[in-house]
């Protein structure tokens, strides 16, 4: 999935690119940031589900800016890591003042992994606790239209690329799958069976964008909000599992 899982917040050019390059060879994909008076509009972009925060920036601390972010209810989706040389103690100390989740020492690649890996896990289970649209797509141009019409309709949608859909569904609270036509590569048709066979599609509306499928509810995909929304508006029942699948 291509959507940015922690946003890296230092005023140290030398210490976003190592970490950024750590985070990105252990698979965490990673965006470095060395301004923190950018940090909301990135939350609001990327939605990432990690915000490491160097401690000690000109003009505005890791911990100011974590307070200002917690008033302006900026960091509902996201865990917040405090990242210093500080001594631990004192650093566990300002994470717990400021409301950040954890800390983390700077220069223990190891440590960032783990620690940075546990709450992006964590912060991913919680979202999907609290969603109840999941969108599966292999193009990110169609995973942010979704995503951004489905919030104008009050939808708390996750997009979640193409893989783990199973385990997806299982987790979360949503009664709506989006699926793209072509995100599967044995078909959508399949991966419905699958799901319905496995008792996960109870109340689930299902639309598959792209062409139209018999017994399906399509959507093209040129759609308009207005469209998704009159979509949305008129419910067919779940697909029967297919003969002998």
């Amino acid at each position: 999935m291509s959507k940015t899982q922690v946003v890296v917040v230092d005023d140290s050019p030398v210490v976003l690119a190592m970490v950024v390059e750590t985070l990105e060879r252990a698979g965490i994909s990673a965006l470095s940031c060395d301004n923190p008076i950018m940090i909301a509009g990135l939350l609001r972009v990327h939605e990432p589900q990690v915000l490491i925060l160097d401690v000690d920036m000109p003009g505005l601390s890791g911990p100011q800016a974590v307070e200002i972010l917690r008033r302006n209810d900026a960091l509902a989706n996201t865990r917040v890591l405090l990242f210093s040389s500080r001594p631990a103690d004192e650093l566990r100390a300002l994470a717990r003042q400021c409301g950040a989740v954890d800390s983390l020492p700077k220069g223990d690649n190891e440590a960032l992994v783990r620690v940075v890996r546990q709450h992006a896990t964590q912060a991913s289970s919680a979202r999907l606790q609290r969603t109840d649209c999941l969108v599966f797509t292999r193009d990110p141009t169609l995973e942010a239209r979704l995503l951004s019409s489905l919030k104008l309709l009050g939808r708390a949608a996750e997009g979640r690329g193409t893989v783990g859909i199973d385990r997806a569904v299982r987790e979360s609270t949503a009664t709506l799958l989006v699926l793209e036509d072509e995100a599967f590569s044995g078909g959508v048709q399949r991966a419905l069976d699958r799901l319905e066979r496995r008792g996960l599609l109870e109340n689930v509306q299902v639309l598959v964008i792209g062409e139209r499928a018999p017994g399906l509810q399509t959507l093209l995909r040129n759609f308009s909000t207005e469209a998704l929304s009159l979509a949305l508006e008129h419910r067919v029942p779940t697909p029967r599992t297919s003969e002998g699948a």
